[in-house]
């Protein structure tokens, strides 16, 4: 089939995902393309200023026939206007854009207008989700305002209300809620970013005698400067929530006596929040009396059933005792029913931990993610811990295993993640050996140590039992150990992998992927494929901007490179006694210069065999915002290597 006879829907969907000067480019192709195309430029619009206004309502504009012209193809539309619009404006919005499907809103245009100035939002009657902003100080009539306004909207399914300001909060009571929520039986995810005050203690047979909407199961809440009563109020009103988005930061979230009331209040409904299956908890704080420990202790004590929690910490405690206290806080008390589990920093505490973490046993864990914590983790005892784990990540100082994949029994593991630790090359063979379904893997700003063989020069990463689909290897950096830093096998060097120094290592640029099964599957970043045998170079692109590029070796490159490594011993030994290491870019050398690299040995990854190969090289500003030091190399400037 031919590009141009592909059907409409697809190529509207294409340019939906390009940047706009690529969708622009293509509307011009032929006519099969003209329309979709355009159908993306103008999928969203943004309307900032009050020039941008001016402009598309001036009606003795040249180009306000583009917006008539073109409206009906834009879906989405922004209001950001923090300034005030007349009727008149409003309504040439309207009828220009009348096939919305999506608006967001600052209801602060809003505030000169008067109810009865509305009658065009019926226009806007497409319109599936909303986002409005501050609606209670800037419409006329406040809620009576808001919802005179929605009342336009009967098909609507996702609401936002937002009312923090720098200066104000308004404060919404479950009436408020109540009105509201009555006006859309579609609604099925609603988003809160409001003040949600007590509910009196004489309205809460009221609140219990409510009508409820099995139609919202996805309830988004910013719960800072909020009574936790809200809990009850939706645990009546939206039996058939499944997912829940909580803003818990601590220091602004309620006083104990509140949580102690709301969950009295919870514990007079039959089965509370039945069905909720997944929470996502952001700025949260795990320490005893936190409102993120007092919730997750709630729900527990409701038998609410969670199969995911996801959190987003905004600080807490390191080392090995406060990640623990963390992770038992955070899932402990669900580990028979989780299956996924993903806990995230904001930022790094850099607190240097030797000793390893331990997790609870988590028997129906399927995914795990544990980001930018500081402290040591032996993958051995995720593995035997979470026995039906499929997906990994962890974003940690130091991965290591304290056993051979060959003692211990086999493992389901399916995707791997690791970002910013230091790893040693034998953690691979373990990974190859007892996780033999692993076919994805990712290693993002990983550094792997180990010792080279002194007859080959080749450090090895062996993964013979593993069949890679896909292998994402970006910054990926390997070092070459002497006798003094420790060996594959001791305690000691699994503990403090975490303070190799990298200074005392050499940096190796050349990596060979080596296939050892018949199968050999194309690779899409390297433009002649993966052979049983392809060599990579990792090389300096830029003097003036210090960054590196990662390249497939040509043929010829790779037999020189071969012949040359069979005399390695010899010529290694010869140059190490020259001692002449100092400091350079980062252990680089200019393309041109690859060959310079060959007196550092290689690594070789040697794998069943790998579908798809992902390599992009190291950036220097990564790696300064990584607060990471230049790495220590050799230098070869007045060194020739002889030809072959």
């Amino acid at each position: 089939m031919l590009a141009s006879e592909l059907p409409y829907e697809i190529l509207a969907c294409i340019g939906r995902y390009l940047p706009t000067k690529g969708v622009n480019d293509y509307t011009t192709v032929c006519k099969a393309w003209t329309l979709p195309f355009q159908e993306a430029l103008w999928g969203t619009l943004s309307i900032s200023s009050l020039t941008k206004v001016e402009y598309i309502c001036n009606s003795s504009s040249q180009r306000q026939n583009i917006f008539q012209t073109h409206g009906h193809l834009v879906y989405e539309l922004k209001l950001k206007c923090y300034f005030s619009i007349s009727h008149q404006q409003l309504s040439v919005l309207q009828h220009h854009f009348q096939n919305l499907r999506h608006l967001h809103m600052q209801c602060k245009m809003l505030q000169t207008m008067r109810l009865e100035d509305t009658a065009y939002w019926n226009l806007w009657g497409s319109i599936e989700t909303l986002s409005v902003q501050q609606p209670k100080p800037f419409i006329t009539n406040g809620l009576d305002g808001l919802v005179h306004i929605l009342s336009f909207f009967p098909r609507l399914k996702q609401l936002s209300i937002s009312e923090y300001t720098s200066f104000r909060k308004m404060t919404y009571t479950w009436k408020d809620i109540e009105t509201i929520s009555v006006c859309f039986p579609r609604l099925d995810k609603l988003e809160m970013n409001i003040q949600f005050d007590a509910i009196p203690t004489d309205e809460v047979t009221h609140v219990k005698n409510i009508i409820p909407t099995s139609n919202i199961t996805t309830l988004c809440a910013d719960t800072r400067y909020t009574n936790p009563q809200w809990l009850y109020y939706f645990a009546i009103k939206a039996p058939n929530i499944n997912f829940m988005e909580l803003n818990v930061e601590y220091h602004h979230n309620g006083r104990p006596e509140d949580w102690s009331r709301a969950g009295s209040m919870l514990s007079t409904i039959r089965s509370p929040f039945a069905h909720l299956k997944e929470i996502s908890l952001k700025k949260c704080v795990f320490r005893e009396g936190s409102p993120a420990v007092i919730l997750l202790k709630l729900f527990h004590g409701l038998k609410v059933p969670l199969k995911a929690i996801y959190c987003n910490m905004d600080c807490g405690m390191g080392g090995a005792r406060g990640t623990r206290n963390i992770i038992d806080s955070c899932a402990g008390s669900f580990s028979e029913s989780l299956e996924t589990l993903i806990i995230e920093r904001d930022i790094r505490l850099n607190f240097q931990c030797t000793t390893p973490i331990t997790l609870s046993i988590y028997p129906r864990l399927t995914k795990l993610s544990l980001l930018k914590f500081d402290v040591c983790l032996a993958l051995d005892v995720i593995l035997d811990q979470c026995i039906s784990l499929e997906d990994l990540s962890l974003d940690l100082p130091c991965v290591f295993a304290n056993q051979s994949g060959s003692d211990t029994p086999s493992h389901g593991l399916i995707t791997l993640s690791l970002s910013n630790s230091k790893v040693n090359s034998g953690l691979f063979s373990y990974l190859s050996s007892r996780c033999r379904n692993l076919s994805s893997m990712t290693l993002e700003n990983v550094k792997i140590f180990g010792k080279a063989r002194k007859d080959t020069g080749s450090l090895y990463c062996e993964m013979p039992y593993t069949n890679l689909e896909i292998f994402h290897m970006h910054g990926v950096q390997y070092y070459s150990l002497d006798d003094t830093q420790g060996s594959h096998g001791s305690l000691q060097y699994r503990k403090h992998t975490n303070n190799f120094d990298e200074k005392k290592a050499v940096l190796i640029n050349l990596m060979v992927i080596e296939q050892t099964c018949d199968a050999s599957l194309n690779s899409d970043c390297v433009p002649r494929g993966l052979s049983k045998q392809t060599w990579f170079h990792t090389y300096l692109n830029s003097s003036t901007e210090p960054k590196a590029m990662i390249r497939a070796l040509g043929k010829t490159e790779e037999s020189y490179a071969k012949r040359y490594l069979e005399s390695f011993p010899h010529t290694r030994q010869l140059f190490l006694s020259r001692s002449t290491i100092k400091r350079g870019y980062y252990g680089w050398e200019p393309r041109r210069l690859w060959r310079k690299d060959l007196l550092r040995g290689y690594t070789t990854w040697r794998c069943g065999y790998v579908g798809r190969l992902d390599a992009k090289a190291f950036d220097e500003k990564q790696a300064l915002e990584q607060q990471l030091k230049p790495f220590s190399c050799i230098d070869m400037t007045s060194l020739k290597i002889p030809n072959l």
